[in-house]
Parts: structure tokens; C-alpha cells; sequence
């Protein structure tokens, strides 16, 4: 069976990465990011929401990472996180862990996927959104 060029749509730096995987397992690859991630600047009322929210860690807060990259940079902030093999929405709703949490605070980008947090609603868990 005979691979054309996969088109690498997800943003950098995930895209160079996915890019050199496919080029490895000898599969061509040509890259072009339709999104590009930023942080958003701190503002008063992200501040104000966190301080509502989440005005301290709750005794037996755990922490979940979508993929490795997000695990370490929480790793970064001392911040230890289980993230599951398969680095999606739908590998982390398989984690046992989360399975019980009765609540859950959803950090995200902006204009993300709803998988997550849909499926975690669906289980009747109590999802809140923090958009960074």
C-alpha cells in the first residue's frame, strides 16, 4: 500500500513533532497549522474567578494532563499529573481516577474541543471552565 503526504494540521510545535514521528516511520509529511496556542494575559477577572472558584487546593486535588507536553510544564510548577497513553479528550475520560471525581475544573484554551468536558457531564460529574 502506497502512503501519499499526511497534511499536519495541529499547531506548533505538537505539528514538527507529529511531522517527525511520520517522517520516521517513513510516511511523508507537509505541515500547515490552522491554529496557532498563545497564553492570554492574566486579567482581573481570571484572577477574580480563581479567587471565587478556587480560593485554595482542596486537600485531594489531583491533577490531569491531556499529553506529556502539559504534563511537564504542570511537572514545572511542581505540579504532579496523571496523563493517560492516548493523548486525547477520550484517553483522559478513561482514567479510573477521574472516573470518580464528583467535581472537575476544566483549564483550557480558547474555542477547544467539548469532548471532555461533554463526556464528563454525560457521567454526571460537575464540570467548571476556566478559559486561559
Amino acid at each position: 500500500m502506497t502512503v501519499g503526504a499526511v497534511l499536519v494540521l495541529r499547531p506548533q510545535p505538537g505539528a514538527d513533532e507529529t511531522a517527525a514521528a511520520l517522517a520516521e516511520a517513513g510516511i511523508p509529511a507537509q505541515v500547515a497549522p490552522v491554529l496557532s496556542v498563545e497564553p492570554l494575559p492574566e486579567s482581573p477577572g481570571l484572577r477574580a474567578h480563581l479567587d471565587a472558584h478556587w480560593p485554595q487546593f482542596p486537600a485531594r486535588l489531583h491533577w490531569f494532563a491531556v499529553g506529556e507536553r502539559s504534563q511537564r510544564a504542570l511537572a514545572e510548577s511542581d505540579l504532579s499529573a496523571e496523563a493517560p497513553a492516548d493523548e486525547r479528550s477520550e484517553g483522559l475520560l478513561d482514567l479510573e481516577r477521574l472516573k470518580g471525581a464528583e467535581r472537575v475544573l476544566l483549564v483550557r484554551g480558547e474555542g477547544g474541543r467539548e469532548a471532555l468536558a461533554q463526556g464528563l457531564e454525560a457521567r454526571g460529574q460537575r464540570v467548571e471552565h476556566l478559559v486561559v
